[in-house]
């Protein structure tokens, strides 16, 4: 005789079942959860790839905007000679058939870790000098070499210029009506961005007399200036290189990274 199956006892397999079953699918949709808020190590390499090759364009377009990649050619070299005799020599103006000339010792602008600008300033021992010379001895020297550059350039000395940082950088010259020369000059100290103000009484004079120095909030890695009148006003450019990732991405959209300043 069959045996009757007893109604009292739950269905144990079937109950089994359904358990794997909702296992199953909790396991599955777990799986898609963490799938779909973790991105994948695909993702994440393409993303690194992404900026570096960004960050490579912005350096590439900032160098091309500086022009590192321009070719320069020679123009009506022949006759000309190479005078030395001045060490870093940054710009130079011309007034009244003198050109003033600056220089420097760059040695604080190579980048150490650990140490600011400021702290490189500082330790350097090397200091510029701003130079004068007459365009007759300069033909002079470019038609007869035995001149030399000494026989050129003459440097001037600063006087009543206490600071104990002087590197000059971009300058500018005003002629004054009593006939003396108003020199400006960007100068990077220790304790910031200056643009030095001196007076030249004349073209033979090797004495470049301080008279005071200018700063503004806008001076940031100051570049070069230009005097508009013998006072304290002048116009200068500087470029902002302290925060290169964003100045970068602003130069390779806009070409534009001077900004002028009336002062």
């Amino acid at each position: 005789m069959a045996k009757k199956k007893d109604a009292s006892k739950p269905p144990v397999r079937k109950a089994h079942s359904l358990a794997h079953i909702e296992a199953l699918r909790s396991r599955r949709t777990s799986t898609i959860d963490r799938s779909m808020t973790q991105p994948s190590r695909f993702t994440c390499v393409n993303i690194a790839v992404a900026a570096v090759v960004l960050l490579i364009a912005m350096a590439v377009s900032f160098a091309y905007s500086m022009g590192e990649f321009r070719s320069i050619k020679e123009f009506n070299m022949q006759g000309s000679r190479i005078l030395t005799g001045i060490y870093g020599a940054e710009d130079f103006e011309i007034v009244d058939d003198i050109m003033f000339i600056s220089s420097d010792y760059r040695d604080f602008l190579k980048l150490e870790l650990g140490k600011p600008l400021e702290q490189r300033i500082a330790e350097t021992t090397k200091q510029g000098c701003i130079y004068t010379a007459s365009l007759a001895d300069l033909k002079r020297a470019r038609d007869d070499p035995t001149v030399q550059g000494s026989d050129v350039y003459r440097p001037l000395n600063t006087i009543g210029f206490t600071q104990p940082d002087f590197h000059p950088h971009g300058l500018g010259v005003f002629k004054a009506e009593n006939g003396s020369f108003v020199i400006m000059v960007v100068n990077h100290r220790r304790d910031g961005e200056f643009v030095e103000v001196f007076r030249l009484d004349g073209p033979d004079s090797t004495d470049l007399i301080f008279k005071t120095s200018l700063r503004h909030p806008e001076f940031v890695a100051l570049n070069d200036v230009s005097p508009v009148n013998s006072s304290s006003h002048c116009r200068d450019n500087h470029v902002s290189l302290l925060h290169i990732v964003p100045r970068l991405l602003v130069v390779s959209i806009v070409r534009d990274f001077c900004l002028e300043l009336f002062c």
